[in-house]
C-alpha cells in the first residue's frame, strides 16, 4: 500500500515538474496568473485582469468565451490554485508579487477615467431635398466614475473634429458636461473625440478615434484611462485625507468629554 501511495505522488510530482507556465497564463495580461480567479465556464484570470476587463465590458461576459457570466459572481482568489502556482513556480509567482505591490504604489500617482463614448443615431427628412432621407448624429463623452465638479477640476475641454467637408469651424470645443454633439450627415466618418486637460494634470491629451455608427440606434464604447496628477496635486489629496482623519478624531474627543 505504501508502495503504491509513493508511486502516486512521484506521478503527481512529475506532473507539476512538467507542467508548463504557458498553462497557467492570464488571457489578458499573457503573464503567469497572480490571484487567480476562475468563471462559472472555468476560465482563469488574474483578479485584478478580470476586474478591469469587466469595467470596459458593456455586458458581463466571459472575456474568452462570451459566455454570461451570473450578475450575482464574485470574483474571489482561489486559494487552492494560488498555492499551486506557487509550489509549480515559485521564483516566477515571488516576481510577479512584486510586480503587483508596485502596480499598486504606482497607480496612487493617477487618476483612472472610465469614458463612455458613441453616437446615436436616427434616419431623418433631408432638411434641402424634399423625398430624401439624412442621417441624424449625436456623438457624446461621459466620464462615468467623476462627478461634474470634479470634471470641472481636471477638464479644459472635449474637442470633437468634424469630417473636412461640413461647412464652418471644424474642431469643436465642449467645456462642459455633457460633452456632446450634433449634427447630419450622408453618411459615416471617423470622429476623434479629443480631451484636454487642466494644469493640475501632467497626461497629455488623450485621443479617441471613433467611427461613428450608422445602424440601428447607434452605438456606445467603454474605455478606461488613467492620468497622472502633478505632484502638488496628489499631496493636497494627502492632506485631505489626513485633515478627515484628524476632524473625525476631534469629534470623538468631543463626544467623549
Amino acid at each position: 500500500m505504501d508502495k503504491l501511495e509513493d508511486k502516486s505522488a512521484n506521478k503527481e510530482n512529475k506532473n507539476c515538474s512538467n507542467s508548463s507556465e504557458i498553462e497557467h497564463t492570464c488571457p489578458i495580461c499573457i503573464h503567469l496568473l497572480i490571484q487567480p480567479i476562475i468563471t462559472p465556464c472555468k476560465h482563469a484570470y488574474c483578479l485584478k485582469c478580470y476586474e478591469e476587463c469587466s469595467e470596459l465590458l458593456v455586458k458581463n461576459i466571459c472575456p474568452m468565451c462570451r459566455s454570461p457570466i451570473p450578475k450575482d459572481f464574485n470574483p474571489i482568489v482561489d486559494k487552492d490554485y494560488a498555492k499551486k502556482l506557487v509550489q509549480l513556480f515559485p521564483k516566477e509567482t515571488l516576481e510577479r508579487e512584486k510586480q503587483l505591490e508596485e502596480l499598486k504604489l504606482l497607480e496612487k500617482e493617477f487618476l483612472k477615467l472610465k469614458l463612455n463614448f458613441g453616437n446615436t443615431h436616427a434616419i431623418v427628412p433631408h432638411p434641402k431635398k424634399e423625398g430624401e432621407t439624412s442621417h441624424r448624429w449625436r456623438a457624446h463623452l461621459r466620464i462615468e466614475n467623476l462627478t461634474d465638479e470634479q470634471i470641472q477640476e481636471y477638464i479644459q475641454y472635449v474637442e470633437f473634429e468634424l469630417h473636412h467637408t461640413y461647412v464652418g469651424e471644424k474642431k469643436i470645443k465642449k467645456f462642459k458636461a455633457p460633452f456632446e454633439l450634433e449634427r447630419l450627415a450622408w453618411g459615416y466618418f471617423n470622429l476623434p473625440i479629443k480631451i484636454f486637460f487642466k494644469d493640475i494634470v501632467e497626461s497629455e491629451p488623450i485621443v479617441i478615434d471613433h467611427m461613428l455608427c450608422f445602424d440601428g440606434d447607434g452605438i456606445t464604447n467603454n474605455q478606461i484611462v488613467k492620468i497622472k496628477l502633478k505632484k502638488v496635486e496628489q499631496d493636497k489629496e494627502k492632506d485631505k485625507n489626513r485633515g478627515k482623519g484628524k476632524s473625525s478624531k476631534n469629534v470623538l474627543k468631543d463626544s467623549n468629554k
